[in-house]
């Protein structure tokens, strides 16, 4: 039996997850204090990250490594750090212990997911941090102005502290099946096509499935959807790989759809439905896989630009079966960085603590 090599929602979360330990220590620190951003982010927020990780940070109690405080002490003791409001988040009062010497933690901010979802332009943003004592007395205070990159902006990899990290799984992030746009999206599949009603696998076979999925594509392309390659952002830091993903209104409005957003689109509506469905991975393409049984043993593939195409909903399912099988071995290694892999949405969305990666029977 082969095993598909696919992402947990928590696999490499360590890359900015702090995992600092304390002890009991007196009530009282007396110490210098100063605050550093992680170097080779190059003093940019990726909002994409936030929200990739705030799985992670809620299960954790530990913080997304962006900003590093440093506090050297003579004794050991507590202080009282506060980081005041700014546009990307709420201000935020945390009480830290502290060891003797050098101790360096990464603060667990309050963000302001509401407002970063609507940030679909880069800025900037001045993020105050105050440190005073357990008696409220100011021991200093640093000032960071950083720049936040889009929410449309998705980190697919990075290269921190000269190690090189797989984050596609952050692409999980985009999928919502609660969206509006796609309850309406719905509604016209069944208008347009003779397909009766989305009900997931119980029909009972797997051609059930097949019309349900061959309908939404159909319906896509008569709304005169269409195949867009811009993948580009702004982004110029050589250590971060990021693409731009449209959410659903995004796609509808502008009709537009490259293979990461069309993909995306496709597993929020599947995942609406009932339908287990991975994203597949090749080097500088994704598209659709889906599992037409509920138990997971008959994948199927799609080719979701193709939507824009004359090709048949029969040659979109077929035409990336060859070049899978033929790179099945790549698939089923442990070699994340040959840009062959599967994300499976269930796992990503089910959360697991032991970060490690999760392996399914093919």
């Amino acid at each position: 039996m082969k095993t598909i090599k696919i992402f947990s929602f928590l696999f490499l979360a360590l890359m900015l997850v702090n995992c600092s330990k304390d002890n009991d220590l007196p009530d009282t620190a007396n110490g210098s204090f100063d605050v550093t951003f992680q170097a080779d982010l190059q003093n940019t927020i990726y909002t994409s990250a936030i929200f990739g990780l705030a799985e992670v940070e809620k299960l954790t109690d530990q913080a997304i490594d962006f900003f590093y405080v440093h506090y050297n002490s003579k004794s050991g003791g507590e202080i009282r750090l506060t980081i005041e409001e700014s546009i990307v988040n709420s201000q935020t009062i945390i009480t830290q212990k502290i060891q003797p010497g050098e101790n360096i933690f990464s603060p667990k901010l309050k963000w302001k997911y509401e407002d970063l979802k609507k940030m679909s332009q880069p800025g900037y943003a001045d993020i105050t941090f105050v440190c005073s004592d357990m008696n409220g007395k100011e021991i200093g205070r640093k000032n960071l102005k950083v720049s936040y990159r889009a929410i449309n902006e998705c980190v697919l990899a990075a290269e921190l502290d000269k190690t090189s990290y797989p984050l596609f799984f952050l692409m999980g992030s985009y999928i919502n099946e609660d969206s509006p746009v796609v309850d309406a999206f719905m509604k016209e599949v069944l208008t347009m096509t003779n397909l009766s009603g989305f009900i997931g696998y119980q029909g009972g076979t797997p051609e059930s499935v097949i019309r349900q999925v061959a309908a939404i594509f159909l319906t896509l392309r008569a709304k005169g959807v269409k195949y867009s390659s811009i993948t580009a952002t702004s982004n110029n830091n050589p250590k971060v790989v990021s693409q731009y993903i449209r959410f659903a209104d995004e796609i509808m409005n502008n009709t537009q759809a490259n293979c990461a957003d069309g993909t995306v689109f496709f597993c929020s509506i599947l995942k609406k439905i009932g339908i287990h469905t991975v994203m597949v991975f090749q080097p500088g393409h994704v598209y659709l896989g889906y599992y037409a049984d509920e138990a997971k043993t008959q994948l199927y593939l799609l080719e979701t630009t193709m939507v824009g195409s004359n090709a048949t909903f029969g040659d979109a399912t077929s035409v990336n079966v060859k070049t899978f099988n033929n790179n099945i071995t790549k698939y089923t290694d442990d070699n994340y960085f040959d840009m062959y892999f599967v994300i499976d949405v269930d796992a990503i969305r089910k959360v697991k603590t032991d970060r490690t990666v999760i392996k399914i029977i093919r």
